[in-house]
């Protein structure tokens, strides 16, 4: 079984569930510390919004120093020396640009987009929001993937 911080990946559901009780209750910093550790265990995009909805909405004063804390978190994991794979179980440099593209922080995504593992609909994100202030660079992005798909279709 997978553990990555303090948390079971098939604990999922019932992290939900206390989640959800603590919320009742009103225990606002417990239910954050189960959002950090369920983000640092499941590193998804959808956990990191997850975590950003919830200190917006209880605490905006935290999420500055809490977004710098998820981004070093994310960084460190995409750009490790095994690709951005932990455990094989995700793909850490996709999940990082995505983050990066929901926070505006194109020109940060831009500069790791040939340092990290990704997939090509988030290659063309990234190229997409530089094609606005970059187009002739955007191009480098989008050349090869055409060629790519004019090749699949001659093949097909």
């Amino acid at each position: 079984m997978t553990r990555c911080g303090g948390f079971e990946h098939r604990a999922g559901p019932l992290v939900d569930l206390l989640i959800e009780l603590y919320t009742e209750a009103g225990r606002t910093d417990d239910v954050l510390t189960l959002r950090w550790e369920r983000f640092r265990a499941d590193g998804t995009v959808g956990s990191y919004q997850r975590l950003r909805e919830f200190i917006l909405a209880t605490d905006p004063q935290r999420w500055p120093q809490r977004r710098e804390e998820a981004l070093d978190l994310l960084r460190t994991r995409a750009t490790s020396g095994d690709g951005g794979y932990v455990g094989g179980a995700w793909n850490a440099g996709e999940v990082y640009l995505r983050v990066l593209l929901a926070e505006d922080r194109d020109e940060a995504a831009w500069e790791l987009l040939d340092q990290v593992r990704c997939e090509e609909s988030t290659r063309l994100a990234v190229a997409d929001r530089r094609a606005a202030t970059h187009p002739a660079e955007a191009l480098q992005v989008y050349l090869p993937a055409v060629e790519r798909a004019v090749a699949r279709a001659n093949t097909a």
